[in-house]
């Protein structure tokens, strides 16, 4: 006879949690991404008078763009946190509620 072997493990919630903050933090990076380079051009500044190099700018407009990308991953990947947290909350909370009417 052959039995079967049913194996219940705890979820590992440090992975759940890191597997989403990355999830986040990818979002927030395409998204910078797509409309970054729009507000950077908002923030660009020509050169103007007599020079003839724009060397600097564009340097700041890149250090500026770096900065959005980094910014909108850490912002992402602290919503996806926050959205799961309230999500299984609210889950757990309407569990909660059902056995308490099923008792």
């Amino acid at each position: 006879m052959v039995e079967e072997v049913v194996v219940v493990s705890k979820p590992n919630l440090i992975r759940r949690r890191a597997i989403e903050g990355a999830i986040g933090m990818l979002a927030g990076l395409v998204l910078a991404c797509l409309a970054g380079p729009g507000f950077i051009s908002l923030w660009y500044k020509p050169p103007s008078g007599d020079a003839f190099s724009c060397a600097g700018t564009v340097t700041e407009a890149v250090g500026d763009f770096v900065k959005l990308e980094l910014g909108a991953g850490i912002l992402g990947g602290a919503f996806i946190l926050l959205v799961s947290f309230l999500f299984r909350r609210m889950l757990r909370k309407r569990r909660e509620a059902r056995t308490a009417q099923g008792a």
